[in-house]
């Protein structure tokens, strides 16, 4: 996949970028300012760009997507547009423990939809969203890259092959319990 628009050079420093009141924005973080360079000097993609920042951060910081915007020679808005197209990238934090629900053909094909909807209904909690606590994300993604297995559910990063509602209802009761466990009380 190539990016939409190669990246430009822009005037303003990387570390100044001006709000829309004309203020300058926060200082961007210096371990994004060398993929920030990489970027400008044509050495990085814009969709490499924001997995690298992604990969660093978790997600891709409204704040912090300014500064990108402004290298990239996009809006705020163009590049928000922009980052909706990969449904891989975080505009929030993820929560500690994620679970993910491929929706890709195959996985739609052999239920993942249901498989979806039971997770919300008995999470109480809406696909692509994270509990208000922290501590859980419920995510759809398109494609865990095992097709041969479809349905396919993750549980942080545990591939969980060939689920259907009920199976994966039961893993996700006791993968919560297992993680409870674990998990450090909060004083």
């Amino acid at each position: 996949m190539t990016d939409p628009l190669p990246p430009i050079q822009s005037d303003l420093p990387i570390k100044q970028v001006l709000r829309p009141d004309g203020t300058l924005d926060e200082p961007l973080p210096q371990e994004l300012e060398p993929l920030l360079q990489a970027y400008q000097q044509g050495q990085m993609t814009l969709e490499s760009l924001m997995q690298a920042v992604q990969d660093r951060l978790g997600h891709l910081p409204d704040r912090w997507m300014r500064h990108v915007a402004v290298q990239a020679g996009m809006t705020r808005l163009q590049l928000q547009r922009w980052i909706t197209l990969h449904p891989e990238w975080r505009t929030h934090p993820p929560g500690r423990h994620v679970i993910r629900v491929c929706r890709a053909e195959s996985c739609t094909d052999e239920g993942s939809a249901r498989i979806m909807a039971g997770l919300e209904q008995w999470l109480h909690l809406e696909a692509d969203h994270t509990t208000a606590d922290g501590k859980l994300s419920l995510e759809t993604v398109y494609c865990l890259g095992h097709c041969e297995g479809a349905a396919v559910v993750a549980l942080d990063d545990v591939i969980h092959h060939q689920m259907d509602v009920d199976q994966t209802l039961a893993r996700v009761k006791c993968w919560l319990r297992e993680i409870e466990g674990k998990e450090e009380p909060t004083a």
